[in-house]
């Protein structure tokens, strides 16, 4: 088939029909599934009488890691709060949720973890509750110092012992030159 001006003035015409319609499509599709996508929205409070129920004068807190999970262990999302919540989570398909909430400087008041099914265009709020953990105290047989592993130690925890290996690896090396290396 040759291609003429009639002809082409056509496949231009049905060419430009085309993108019209999937654009259409496409924002049909974005609109719904916006529509359709559901949120969890999530906020920790400083339970300061342990009661398990917040009241005015309990304020966020900072520092707890919330989990989103699908079935029950597979973690989708992660917010470690920083006491601006509620935070949430959105965009979600509805299905079955697990949401769970730790920290080492707190203990829960409340549950630690929600497991729910979402629906479509559903915003889900939960709230969880924590106190400080109370001081530790020494005992007088504690003879171990306790450093919290936070990531700077962690960190310089391998380089220490980066360091210790070189100079292993350094000196074994003297040794066998000396030994095997240097004879004449």
């Amino acid at each position: 088939m040759r291609l003429t001006s009639r002809n082409y003035g056509a496949a231009l015409l049905v060419a430009g029909l085309l993108v019209c319609l999937v654009s259409g499509l496409s924002k049909a599709t974005a609109q719904t599934a916006e529509a359709a996508a559901g949120s969890v929205c999530v906020l920790v409070y400083n339970d300061a009488n342990r009661n398990a129920a917040r009241e005015s004068g309990e304020g966020n807190l900072q520092d707890v890691s919330i989990n989103l999970m699908v079935n029950d262990s597979v973690i989708i999302a992660n917010h470690v709060t920083d006491g601006q919540e509620p935070y949430c989570f959105k965009e979600l398909p509805a299905q079955q949720y697990t949401v769970s909430f730790s920290s080492p400087l707190y203990e829960a008041t409340t549950l630690t973890s929600f497991n729910f099914a979402l629906s479509s265009g559903e915003t889900r709020p939960l709230e969880f509750g924590a106190a400080p953990k109370p001081a530790a105290t020494e005992s007088a047989d504690a003879a171990a110092v306790q450093i919290p592993a936070t990531t700077p130690v962690r960190v310089g925890i391998s380089a220490l012992a980066s360091v210790i290996v070189m100079a292993f690896v350094a000196a074994l090396g003297l040794i066998l030159y000396g030994l095997f290396g240097s004879k004449k």
